[in-house]
């Protein structure tokens, strides 16, 4: 995902929302810039349990941050695939962090992208983060709208959606021209 390497070169904080077993995008990113830490959240027992060893068996403790929890609109609990989960809104985790600002977020979250989305609403407008999506269902579709409002631009880069501050929309499109990759902005 050459769009995720290109923003992870300058990033601090990557929050990976839906990490599952393998970590993909933390792991990318954490092989792409060795200062960035990656907070990966994933609520399923068994894919948790395996990011944890994939985790430790790269070495990524510290910088790789595993977290068995949801992400939604507020706090309490969430029933994902027959487990309750404890939940958060992803402004109480930037809060309880303590991180001073997020760079990227990456939302692969099965249909709860609006929810995840609705509880960011402090941590985008104030850190204009890169977000990247997957659009499951309508409701994420309306998710993408509420990103819109609130400044973003919508590129579609190999069937992925990525959101970008309108501030920064312009330096994506010249890093695509580089790589001969034209972006679609909606």
């Amino acid at each position: 995902m050459a769009a995720l390497d290109s923003y992870v070169k300058s990033a601090k904080f990557f929050i990976d929302v839906g990490a599952a077993a393998d970590g993909y995008h933390s792991f990318r990113a954490f092989r792409k810039n060795k200062r960035v830490k990656s907070i990966a959240i994933e609520p399923l027992q068994l894919e948790f349990k395996y990011l944890v060893k994939n985790v430790l068996m790269n070495q990524a403790l510290g910088r790789v941050i595993p977290l068995k929890l949801a992400l939604g609109e507020g706090r309490g609990k969430a029933l994902m695939g027959g487990e309750k989960v404890p939940m958060l809104s992803l402004d109480d985790l930037v809060e309880e962090l303590k991180l001073p600002r997020v760079d990227i977020i990456k939302i692969d979250v099965e249909g709860a992208g609006l929810s995840v989305i609705k509880g960011a609403l402090k941590t985008i407008s104030k850190d204009k983060p890169i977000i990247f999506f997957e659009v499951h269902n309508e409701l994420e579709g309306q998710a993408l709208e509420v990103l819109r409002a609130l400044g973003y631009d919508l590129v579609t880069r190999d069937g992925r959606v990525i959101t970008i501050p309108q501030t920064r929309a312009r330096r994506f499109k010249e890093n695509s021209r580089e790589s001969n990759k034209e972006p679609q902005i909606k």
